[in-house]
Parts: C-alpha cells; sequence; structure tokens
C-alpha cells in the first residue's frame, strides 16, 4: 500500500505566509475604500437635502496607507456640514455623518471583510 502526501518544511510555510501577508498589504487600499464607500452612501442617504449640494459633497476624499496600516476620509465639502450635523443655537442637529458609522458598522465590516477575504484568496 502506498501513501501519497506532501511534505512541507518551515521555509515553505514562511514562504506562503510571506505572499499571504504581501497579498493583504497590497489590497489595504481597496479594502479602506469598501468601508468609505459605506459611509459615503450611507451618509448621502442621511443627509437631509434641500437643494442637495450638501448631499453631493460628501464623498470619500483622502486615503493613506504606510507600513503601520492606514486611513480612509469620507469628507463633507459643503461649508455648512458641520452645521447641519452638529446644530447651532439656532437650528438642531440633523446628524448624517455620525449614524453613517455607528449605525453601519456591521455593514462596513462586512464590505471591508469581502474585498479582505478577496485578497487571502488571490483574488486581488
Amino acid at each position: 500500500m502506498s501513501n501519497t502526501g506532501i511534505t512541507l518544511d518551515d521555509t515553505d510555510v514562511q514562504r506562503m505566509l510571506d505572499k499571504s501577508l504581501a497579498d493583504v498589504r497590497g489590497a489595504i487600499p481597496q479594502i479602506l475604500e469598501a468601508g468609505g464607500r459605506v459611509i459615503e452612501a450611507e451618509a448621502k442617504i442621511n443627509a437631509p437635502v434641500d437643494t442637495g449640494f450638501l448631499r453631493n459633497s460628501i464623498m470619500v476624499a483622502e486615503m493613506m496607507v504606510d507600513t503601520k496600516g492606514g486611513y480612509i476620509v469620507v469628507a463633507v465639502f459643503a461649508e455648512y456640514g458641520a452645521f447641519v450635523e452638529f446644530g447651532t443655537v439656532k437650528m438642531d442637529a440633523q446628524p448624517y455623518l455620525r449614524p453613517a458609522v455607528y449605525d453601519n458598522e456591521a455593514k462596513i465590516a462586512r464590505a471591508m471583510g469581502a474585498v479582505y477575504k478577496m485578497a487571502i484568496e488571490g483574488a486581488i
């Protein structure tokens, strides 16, 4: 009776781990963007609409990735965006950006996780 198998030594395993890590590191921009796009979309849904300028000014604006990680910025370019979000002495707050994050943490994580999974599987 013959046995069929494969033998991996620590060098083989390390090489596979290094490739997987490189695949994931290379996908960090796409992973961050997936989360940012969810926040952008939800903020646009939440934003109060008068002329549509506020809603149209919400977008993924900046991304930074380095060896320690990264971040993405979803910005509101309407000058009055903070007044709507936080309110003023004459106007109640109408939060749209913070709820886009806090009410959608699972959705953001799923979007980022889907891209992460593709990176691990080598699809990116």
